[in-house]
């Protein structure tokens, strides 16, 4: 464990602690590495204490009904007292709209920023406590710095984004919201320390963070799964014990008692597969079912099964497209050469290694 830094990232399995967040960060850079650099860098906010809906719902779940009128005269005192009363429906109906307005305007038809072809979301909590989400899109078809010219990159931009200063004349309530000049106070360095201070020593969880990590709900949702394959040298290889229902219908001299990793069954391919490459294998053929009569599909038996984290948001159509030709390129089924057998992944997948080759 010391020798693989098992031991300092036994926290990665801990949803929102930083050996977690490093993970995720991997992942988002084995996709950077493949698709390329991100089109758009987005971040949505909640605005809470703007969706009556929101309150009048938790405020029913009390026993009390809050008509129109009475959100719009409610103080912002009264707005943070019902929010707290019910945390959960707060968080929910974020995460709501969060995957609604991704599936709906983003993803849509209509296609605000272009079409989209790959995403990663990143859900945080503000100082206030309510939840944000920052957001890496990659568009299909975008034009790139120093591959197109400036001209056509400041076009592109144009065409989906705008910012301007307002003019004085026209709006000078928002002109003078546009400081230019620096704001100081007298006590503001020790106000600065005390909460640098508290930073330093604390780390304050929200209710709304509290319920995303109990529920659980999502903390990160991307387009694409990413697979780790372990390129270190093979005696700084960590093995997985078989589940143990298969432990158990072992016999007790059997010393085959790890999982296979994805090495493994590459080194065990057929002879038809000697000429592909390992990342290719790993992206395609990495689901592996024992042979035990019965149809290959129904259980595996052999690993762990991956999990996934996010679903694609490519339309209908296009997915079985890719589908089709995924089952035309590759068998719907393989033998390797230790029993195994392995079944296409037509989701797309990413490789990600670490380690000296």
């Amino acid at each position: 464990m010391l020798r693989n830094d098992t031991a300092f990232r036994f926290l990665k399995n801990v949803r929102g602690s930083p050996a977690y967040w490093n993970t995720i960060l991997l992942d988002l850079l084995a996709m950077v590495r493949q698709l390329g650099t991100p089109t758009w860098f987005l971040t949505l906010s909640a605005a809470d204490m703007q969706w009556p809906e929101i309150i009048q719902s938790i405020a029913f779940q009390y026993g009390k009904t809050l008509t129109d009128d009475d959100m719009k005269n409610m103080q912002w005192e009264d707005k943070c007292k019902w929010l707290h009363c019910n945390p959960v429906t707060a968080a929910r109906q974020f995460q709501h709209r969060l995957d609604l307005f991704f599936m709906e305007f983003i993803g849509g038809k209509a296609n605000p920023i272009g079409k989209l072809q790959d995403y990663m979301i990143r859900t945080d909590f503000q100082a206030r406590g309510s939840p944000h989400a920052h957001t890496i899109l990659w568009i299909k078809d975008a034009l790139k710095i120093d591959v197109n010219t400036d001209e056509e990159v400041i076009s592109f931009i144009d065409k989906f984004q705008t910012c301007a200063i307002p003019e004085e004349e026209e709006d000078p309530d928002l002109r003078s919201l546009n400081v230019a000049e620096e704001c100081r106070a007298d006590d503001l360095k020790a106000k600065l320390r005390k909460v640098g201070s508290a930073f330093l020593n604390n780390r304050e969880i929200s209710a709304q963070e509290a319920v995303y990590r109990l529920m659980p709900m999502p903390l990160k949702k991307a387009s694409r799964k990413v697979v780790f394959v372990n390129s270190a040298p093979k005696d700084k290889w960590v093995s997985i014990l078989r589940p143990k229902r298969l432990l158990q219908e072992m016999d007790n001299n059997d010393e085959n008692i790890f999982c296979t990793s994805p090495l493994d069954r590459y080194a065990s391919r057929p002879n038809e597969l000697e000429n592909m490459c390992m990342a290719e294998f790993v992206q395609t053929l990495a689901n592996t079912y024992t042979n035990t009569g019965k149809d290959a599909t129904d259980e595996a038996t052999d690993h762990i099964p991956d999990v996934l984290d996010g679903s694609d948001v490519n339309e209908a159509g296009e997915q079985e497209d890719e589908d089709a030709e995924a089952e035309s390129r590759y068998p719907s089924h393989t033998t390797l050469q230790n029993g195994l057998i392995t079944a296409p992944n037509f989701m797309p997948v990413f490789q990600q290694s670490l380690g000296k080759h």
